[in-house]
């Protein structure tokens, strides 16, 4: 093997060159990747980029603290007060008589602060979510000159309640204790419609003449005078407004504001209110009103005679009240009685609880409760005697009460509603939503000095926010049809069409064909106009709103019934069947299968509501 002749540096130089090369890299990247090679000086402190904030907002931070914490230069001057009253000393002057009161200070029962010119409209709380009820019956109105008409109508009663408690404090701090009496306005009605697509739109809302209502006295014209460069109210209007204030306050129309009532039943739905206590509760505030100057009830006058038809679901409300919170409600009863000694009180509680004792069903454990409430009824009476005997006086008895009888307090809510009842208002088959506000009377109407805006002292009823709107309520439509037969010869199809006519249900089958509209003539049995329980035979003329457009004889159908479990059904073998379209007046199309509508459940449904008119 031959000799290498190459020096030995020179044979490894490129590989120091390669070694130097990537000492420089590495050194390269911990420059400029593992150091941030950008740095500078903020108060004599490095930073890179990534703390340069956090130090400029500490030094932020730093700068504000040293401008909160330094103290400016304050200069006291010289206290001279002492000098000059030594020099005035001297001057002093005996003090001048002055006028003293003979009889003691009169307390402000006003609320401090409250100054001639500085009193703000009062507001008006807002009226709970509205519920409804709805039927469709025939009416006796009263018409003029004592004379009746009959009116079959669909008619929807809305009902809140009014916080009488909160209302009279809001008077009581907007005006002072002496105004703190609510008085009530009629109460506004409005109602939306369902739009075709479903939606709900604030644009729909229309205010409704609510029918029947009381009528509240017509409101005076209130007009100002210029007296001294000041706007006011001359006597004579003072003296109107006076007169107004005085007719809406009678016991009487408030009632007829707050719950008026519908006219006489001739036949058709009863008439009911949404139950939103319980029927007592309604009573109790009707008491308050029918008997102003008497102690509450302990069974109030029932006007409306509805206990049953009142409460949810046609029941009763000795069901729909459990037999526990009448049993309170007696105790609370006895309690009043033993305060303010009346023996009649707990004569009415052992009254009530021996009704209890009567009904049918109650359960051992309630019937044990009532036993034992009547006996404490029945020993608060003793009781009561007895202290009486002694010498123990009856509560002091409010104007115009028997001794013994407990002064009357305003109920701290009031059940109030309106209706939508006008004829041709409430249309079948349409979806509404309702909301309500109140109108208070303004006790400081007619006195424009004290109010910071004058005109407000002509406005006689303010207006409260408008409620939420209540639930969707559905009137059902007032005619329904069924397609039950078919003639494919005649290429016709029998109809049976139910209608509500003059307060009750009637039918009829009727044959129509392509192109026809649902209208036909029969005389039925309704209700005659001398006597709504004598029959009269009646031509009605019925019509369904809606045109046949096709009728198919030949449509395949397969037929579904209940399977072996509730949530199962089976499917038939395929068959063919007569199928009818039809347009309504809206334009809406819709298809009848005569095999379903024959054993429809609303069919019969319809069919018990015209069987059961003359039973």
């Amino acid at each position: 093997m031959a000799k290498q002749l190459v020096n030995p540096i020179e044979r490894h130089f490129e590989k120091g060159l390669v070694a130097l090369a990537g000492l420089l890299l590495i050194g390269v990247i911990a420059r400029f990747l593992a150091t941030s090679p950008n740095k500078m000086e903020l108060g004599g402190e490095p930073v890179t980029p990534a703390t340069i904030d956090a130090k400029v907002a500490q030094k932020a931070a730093a700068i504000q603290q040293r401008i909160r914490d330094a103290r400016a230069e304050v200069q006291v001057p010289e206290p001279l007060v002492d000098d000059f009253a030594a020099r005035v000393a001297p001057l002093k002057a005996e003090p001048l008589p002055t006028a003293a009161p003979f009889l003691p200070p009169v307390p402000l029962v006003d609320q401090p602060g409250s100054v001639v010119g500085q009193y703000q409209l009062v507001k008006v709380v807002k009226l709970d979510k509205p519920a409804v009820s709805s039927g469709r019956s025939t009416f006796n109105v009263p018409g003029p000159s004592g004379t009746e008409t009959v009116s079959a109508l669909n008619w929807v009663t809305v009902s809140s309640v009014f916080n009488v408690k909160h209302q009279s404090e809001v008077q009581r701090r907007a005006y002072g204790a002496r105004f703190n009496d609510v008085i009530y306005g009629p109460f506004e009605l409005q109602r939306r419609q369902r739009r075709p697509d479903g939606r709900w739109m604030d644009d729909d809302w229309q205010t409704l003449e609510s029918w029947p209502q009381t009528r509240a006295p017509f409101l005076p014209n209130v007009t100002f005078e210029t007296e001294n460069d000041r706007r006011v109210i001359s006597k004579e209007v003072q003296g109107a407004i006076e007169k107004y204030r005085t007719a809406l306050a009678d016991h009487e129309t408030q009632l007829g504001l707050l719950r008026p009532l519908m006219p006489t039943r001739r036949n058709g739905d009863g008439w009911s209110f949404p139950l939103l206590t319980s029927y007592n509760d309604v009573l109790a505030q009707d008491d308050e009103y029918l008997h102003p100057k008497d102690a509450p009830a302990a069974l109030p006058d029932d006007r409306y005679g509805l206990r049953v038809a009142a409460a949810p679901s046609g029941k009763s409300e000795s069901t729909v009240k459990k037999v526990s919170e009448r049993l309170a409600e007696i105790e609370k009863m006895i309690q009043r009685a033993r305060d303010s000694l009346t023996p009649g009180l707990a004569v009415d509680a052992h009254n009530l609880a021996v009704d209890i004792l009567r009904e049918e069903g109650i359960s051992a454990s309630d019937k044990t409760k009532a036993e034992r409430v009547r006996a404490n009824a029945d020993q608060a009476e003793k009781d009561i005697k007895r202290e009486i005997q002694q010498g123990k006086k009856p509560a002091a008895a409010s104007a115009g009460t028997e001794p013994g009888a407990i002064k009357r307090e305003k109920l701290p809510a009031q059940q109030v509603w309106a209706h939508d009842a006008k004829p041709g208002s409430v249309q079948p088959g349409q979806t509404y939503q309702y909301r309500v506000r109140a109108w208070v009377y303004n006790q400081l109407a007619g006195d424009a000095a004290k109010f910071a805006q004058p005109g407000d002292a002509a406005k006689l009823l303010v207006p409260g926010e408008w409620s939420d709107p209540s639930d969707p309520i559905t009137v059902p439509p007032a005619v329904e049809f069924f397609v039950t037969a078919d003639d494919e010869k005649r290429e016709e199809a029998g109809i049976e069409v139910f209608q509500w006519y003059d307060g009750v249900w009637v039918k009829d089958r009727f044959k129509f064909t392509i192109g026809d509209s649902l209208v036909g003539e029969s005389r039925q049995k309704v209700p005659s106009i001398e006597d709504p329980k004598v029959p009269d035979n009646a031509l009605v003329k019925f019509d369904g709103n809606a045109e046949i457009v096709a009728i198919d004889f030949k449509y395949p159908y397969r037929d579904r019934k209940r399977g072996s479990t509730r949530e199962g059904f089976k499917i038939g073998s395929p068959t063919e069947a007569c199928v009818a379209a039809f347009v309504d007046e809206t334009g809406r199309l819709s298809e009848r299968i005569v095999a379903v509508d024959k054993i429809h459940p609303a069919k019969k449904a319809a069919a018990d509501r015209v069987d059961s008119v003359w039973r």
